[in-house]
């Protein structure tokens, strides 16, 4: 077993630690999933967790680290509504998805089942954040139609509780729209995943070319749409919170 952390030569953290899977040797088991996810939520843009299954091949675990190193784990940006929903209707064309809102009990009313959506555009709001801070905004775990995502089960406070979170699924990613909050300041949002699955990074690059069909801008590690380039042009702000230091603005470059 180990924990291997060290500084890329470009400042990113790079991360590598043994974990323990299922019988296929592939899929994490519940709680090694949950704790590669809060990692990875805890991680700066950039950095890259790479997990191998305890008992790999010396041979096998430089693959792996080949294959992390290459994998694509978040991508950062700031959208208006038009902007992100230009983004969804690129790559619903391309795969037929379902969003479900992670840690629902969070956002609606106590004992609702978690909303699935099989369109973006049918997600009321979209694209106006719902807090002041895009860290606690509505997450949407998101997958291929077919691809079957179990609730996460706990007792909290002797309470049972149920829900959903890409910490479960190999094959899913996390979508966070982030968006205006009360037509002053737009946050940021956030698309990610822990894994290296096919699927998962299918969806990743599909994301990716969208942004880019569509003209996001790129600014430090932002994709930035253009409804968004024009306000933070105009003089908007661009952060990740409205209590977040100036610091965390997105700036024009020079």
């Amino acid at each position: 077993m180990f924990d291997i952390t060290a500084q890329a030569a470009d400042g990113s953290v790079v991360r590598i630690q043994t974990v323990t899977t299922l019988a296929d040797g592939t899929t994490l088991t519940p709680s090694e999933a949950a704790a590669a996810a809060r990692i990875q939520a805890a991680s700066q843009s950039g950095d890259r967790l790479i997990l191998v299954p305890k008992g790999t091949s010396l041979d096998s675990i430089s693959q792996i680290i080949a294959k992390g190193t290459q994998a694509m784990k978040r991508i950062f940006f700031y959208a208006t509504g038009r902007d992100i929903f230009s983004v969804t209707r690129l790559v619903e064309e391309k795969m037929s998805l379902k969003y479900i809102l992670a840690n629902h009990d969070l956002y609606v009313p106590p004992g609702d089942d978690a909303p699935v959506y099989y369109s973006a555009s049918s997600i009321s709001g979209l694209g106006k954040a719902s807090r002041p801070a895009s860290a606690t905004c509505e997450r949407y775990v998101v997958a291929e139609k077919n691809v079957s995502i179990n609730m996460i089960t706990e007792k909290v406070k002797g309470i049972d509780k149920a829900y959903f979170s890409i910490s479960n699924c190999a094959d899913c990613i996390e979508f966070n729209a982030g968006g205006m909050w009360e037509d002053k300041v737009l946050l940021n949002g956030l698309i990610q995943t822990w894994s290296d699955s096919k699927l998962a990074q299918r969806l990743m690059r599909q994301f990716q070319s969208a942004f880019k069909k569509n003209n996001f801008e790129r600014i430090a590690y932002f994709w930035v749409g253009p409804e968004a380039y024009e306000l933070l042009r105009q003089g908007g702000r661009l952060t990740r919170g409205t209590d977040a230091a100036s610091s965390f603005d997105l700036q024009l470059p020079a």
